[in-house]
Formats: structure tokens, sequence, C-alpha cells
């Protein structure tokens, strides 16, 4: 796995969030790669606890909703947009002009450290 922050899938995330949301669009998160095993207890507290931080980066970076690859995800990610939307249906006011990403942020492969699987 690899860190969002990290490469260039990050800056891609930073624009997606602007751009929507400059248009009135929700933007929308991505999917974690860490799934829970419900026959693993081990692995699904791992599972919800990376998630979980994916989810409270991406609600706190602007993000109006996301996706989950696993129903048992759903309620973690609630969890981490709920502390950040409060009663607010979306961010869409959240503009972001802070972000700056320029084009060779986008071209940028190299994450600091061997891909793992």
């Amino acid at each position: 796995a690899y860190e969002i922050a990290s490469c260039l899938v990050g800056s891609e995330m930073c624009i997606r969030d602007r751009t929507c949301h400059a248009r009135g669009a929700f933007a929308i998160g991505g999917m974690s790669a860490f799934i829970p095993n419900r026959r693993d207890p081990e692995v699904t507290a791992h599972a919800f606890e990376k998630v979980a931080a994916d989810k409270k980066r991406e609600a706190g970076d602007g993000f109006d909703g996301t996706w989950v690859a696993h129903p048992d995800l759903i309620p973690v990610a609630m969890a981490e947009f709920d502390a950040v939307l409060g009663d607010r249906p979306n961010q869409v006011d959240r503009q972001r002009p802070e972000v700056q990403v320029k084009a060779a942020d986008l071209i940028d492969v190299q994450i600091g450290r061997p891909v793992t699987a």
C-alpha cells in the first residue's frame, strides 16, 4: 500500500476536491485498500484503523463523501465524515484557495520508498 499524501494521487485528490466544489459538484474521496476480515479480528481492527485515518483525512480535506469496499466499513467512514460535517450535508462551500498543485506534482511518480502489496 502507499500513503496518499506522498505521491501524485494526493495532488490529484486536492485538485478533484477543489475543481468539484468550484463547479458546485460533490467531491467524493477514494476507496481505501484495507478490507476487514470477519474471521480475523486482528485484520479487521487493522483495516478499521487504517480506513478511519484515511476517511478522517478525506473529510478534513473537504470531500463530501467517500467510497468503501466492504459494508462493515460504512459506519467507520460515516463516523469520520459526521465528525467533520456535523449537521451540514456537504462541504461544497469549502473552495480551498490554499491548494496549489503544479503540473509537475501530477507527473511525480516518486514516492520515496518501495511500493509494497
